[in-house]
């Protein structure tokens, strides 16, 4: 892609990490030079791991819990499952996963055994409600690619990014796997492999995402409650989270 992006990442002692994302086109006059993408959200496994040693398996269905959306403000979840022969599940539809990207704050988790990896973001942190799409890429009914539990190698020094490199059983390197992605779209994507090209030629939504700045706190929790109040206590804040000092005292 042609442009320029910079992330600005400042951690504090109790552990949470404040992000600000911005970038500039190369591009000014193609599609190719803008994203509306602020947020893919990926993991990073050790080599050799599997879904057992990373996540929590459900006792009924002997799947893996693997990422969880949740609302803020709401009770609301929607949860995805992974299996070891690639098939997904889930706890809630597409309608549930909309409503709570339009919710005023929304935190995007990766459950691990070790601790419940989070992204918080919303509203008042540079994500406008009526702009706001998370798609689960294991469904292509919330605007996703369909990959399930598609895993790739992380490319060594030297290697060229074709964009894809799938991990294959035995490889020596890590490997990522991305159960969500963040959108900034003008109205929901409902087929990620349809619509996603036809939004992404969009100039005015292209230039209008270009101007914004986005404001992300990131962090590990023993439990989803936990984050729910934590990110309700930093979307309060309002204007005060583009401040990094906005999550000294959380």
């Amino acid at each position: 892609m042609g442009l320029r992006g910079t992330e600005d990442c400042i951690s504090y002692p109790n552990g949470l990490v404040w992000r600000r994302l911005t970038y500039e086109s190369l591009m000014a006059d193609k599609p190719e030079g803008y994203s509306w993408q602020p947020i893919d959200f990926f993991g990073l496994a050790p080599t050799g791991t599997t879904w057992r040693d990373l996540f929590p398996q459900d006792a009924e269905h002997g799947d893996y819990l693997v990422g969880s959306v949740i609302d803020a403000y709401s009770p609301k979840r929607y949860n995805v499952y992974w299996d070891n022969e690639g098939k997904a599940r889930r706890t809630g539809d597409a309608q549930l996963l909309l409503e709570i990207s339009r919710s005023a704050g929304f935190s995007m988790v990766m459950p691990f055994r070790a601790g419940f990896l989070f992204t918080i973001m919303g509203a008042a942190s540079g994500f406008p409600r009526d702009k706001s799409q998370i798609v689960d890429h294991s469904f292509d009914d919330t605007g996703g690619w369909g990959w399930g539990s598609a895993c790739w190698d992380h490319w060594p020094v030297g290697w060229l990014n074709a964009q894809a490199n799938d991990y294959k059983p035995g490889s020596p390197y890590p490997y990522s796997f991305v159960p969500f992605s963040h959108y900034i779209v003008n109205k929901p994507l409902k087929d990620g492999k349809k619509d996603y090209p036809i939004e992404a030629t969009d100039m005015e939504l292209n230039r209008w995402s270009e101007k914004h700045v986005y404001y992300t706190l990131t962090g590990v929790a023993p439990d989803i409650e936990s984050i729910r109040t934590l990110a309700k206590r930093w979307l309060d804040k309002g204007a005060d989270c583009a401040r990094p000092d906005s999550i000294a005292n959380l």
